[in-house]
């Protein structure tokens, strides 16, 4: 066998940093790759990990990572920025924001970058050298756009890209096939495609909409405020039903294709269909039909929303004959109960009516299931009854071992006796795992903000979100620094580092 005769510091230079740096992507919690990083010495850090750890040691974690914002990075410095952008594995680019980097750096190969542009006369020359890299491409067409030849020039320069996003102002039925002609030319192997408008046009042929679907990639199809009607929407509607590759379907302000996608009459939903989305005015007259699709599919996701309160149990009683369903959003529901789904990860109630019954069936989710992540109740009133419910059950559900955890109260109503409840919930929660509350919009006393604050105080990997609720930005700040509770950014606080917690060390 051959024997490498060089140093040990030149054989494996190269070799240990990509190993650190294939380690660091796997973690989401910035603090845990602080901590990782902190403990290798610089000369297995490497350049970019070096310039990463320095970075994360001066804030913004929420703007580094796990994915770089580049419109959000105020004081950062340029330099240590650009020797870190290597160890990035996801970078998102907004429009004005940090063009500079894309004409001066180059990325590594494994680098994805979603980017977000005003128009197509831009999109290949901002982009510049990290086109190549660009996955996902967001584009919004203003009015005078109307020459597909530049979304075409766009196109080809984005060689990785997989998912594409186009918005107009106006679009006919002339522009939207010479548009589509353009991406099934330039990127037949697009496999996401969202396709969106300010306004609501009524095409009356899908024919280019069809050729898309039937490419071999095509995965994932959503339109927002375009529809079709008579036999293009039947067309259409038989298309996404037939297909063998889709897994996701969206559809928003699009009535006459979701109601003939949802008709009996039709084939069911397609077995390898993942993700189904549907909201749009008049849903409530569909109900039972979108019951009956959904019990038989294999979905995993499913987010329906109606404009009007609207009686949902028929669609809730067909989510436990739904095994893979992972991740449930209802907009807009009457909710008088709610079934144990112990294999749900991700659940969102918006705008939703809560019986005291419901409410004691999400307390039992909580404190039953090992998988729960998220409980969003944003915009869905919670009287005190039904909020003390919940909140009793927070400890157990934040302490069980897993994933982290967010608990979101946006806009509930949330009173200071409540308020009051969750503070005791806090302190006396052990968690393991990162945990996330938001009772932002809840007009607060500034006695339950600093209360709750207080509560931090005895916490360990937490964060508290306070944005509206009431008190000066100034006084929970010093109210929090009291306390040794750190502030994120302005009402977004944690617990105090361990160290420096006498309650968890």
């Amino acid at each position: 066998m051959a024997c490498d005769k060089r140093p040990r510091g030149a054989a494996s230079g190269g070799l240990i940093p990509a190993m650190a740096l294939e380690i660091v992507h796997y973690m989401d919690d910035p603090e845990d790759v602080i901590r990782f990083l902190s403990a290798l010495p610089p000369c297995v850090r490497g350049e970019a990990l070096s310039a990463l750890a320095a970075l994360l040691a001066h804030g913004h974690h929420s703007a580094l990572w796990p994915v770089l914002h580049l419109d959000d990075l105020d004081g950062v410095c340029m330099a240590t920025l650009t020797r870190a952008l290597p160890a990035f594995h996801t970078i998102y680019l907004f429009e004005g924001a940090r063009w500079a980097l894309c004409h001066t750096t180059m990325l590594p190969p494994t680098t994805r970058v979603y980017a977000w542009l005003d128009d197509a006369y831009r999109a290949s020359d901002n982009v510049c050298n990290w086109a190549r890299n660009v996955v996902a491409l967001s584009i919004e067409t203003p009015e005078f756009l109307r020459d597909p030849n530049l979304l075409g020039r766009a196109l080809t320069a984005c060689t990785s890209l997989r998912a594409l996003t186009l918005q107009w102002q106006n679009v006919d039925q002339t522009l939207l096939d010479q548009t589509l002609a353009m991406v099934v030319t330039t990127r037949p192997e697009l496999q996401r495609l969202h396709l969106k408008t300010e306004n609501t046009p009524l095409l009356e042929n899908a024919a280019s909409l069809v050729r898309w679907l039937r490419l071999p990639n095509a995965t994932t199809f959503k339109l927002t405020r375009l529809d079709l009607v008579g036999a293009a929407a039947a067309t259409l509607a038989a298309a996404l039903l037939a297909s063998s590759t889709l897994t996701t379907i969206k559809l928003e302000h699009a009535p006459c294709l979701a109601r003939l996608l949802l008709d009996p009459a039709l084939p069911p939903l397609p077995r390898q269909l993942h993700k189904l989305t549907l909201r749009y005015r008049g849903l409530s007259a569909n109900v039972s039909a979108v019951a009956a699709k959904v019990a038989t599919s294999r979905l995993t996701s499913l987010a329906l929303s109606a404009f009007v309160p609207c009686n949902f149990m028929a669609i809730v009683a067909a989510l436990p004959h739904v095994h893979a369903i992972t991740k449930v959003k209802l907009t807009g529901a009457d909710l008088v109960a709610f079934p144990l789904l112990p294999q749900l990860r991700r659940l969102a109630l918006h705008k939703c009516v809560l019986s005291a019954a419901a409410a004691q069936d999400l307390a039992t989710l909580l404190t039953s299931s090992t998988r729960l992540e998220t409980l969003d109740l944003s915009e869905s009133l919670l009287p005190d009854a039904h909020a003390r419910c919940l909140l009793r059950a927070v400890p157990r559900w934040c302490s069980q071992r897993g994933p982290f955890r967010l608990l979101r109260l946006c806009h509930t109503a949330l009173s200071d006796e409540s308020a009051a409840v969750l503070a005791t919930a806090l302190a006396t929660t052990r968690n393991t795992s990162a945990v996330w509350i938001d009772v932002s919009g809840n007009v607060l006393s500034a006695a339950s903000c600093c209360g709750l604050l207080t509560a931090l105080s005895a916490t360990t990997r937490m964060t508290l979100m306070l944005y509206n609720a009431g008190p000066s930005i100034e006084d929970l700040a010093a109210h929090a620094q009291t306390h040794g509770v750190k502030s994120a950014r302005a009402l977004t606080f944690t617990s105090p580092p361990p160290e420096e917690n006498p309650w968890t060390t």
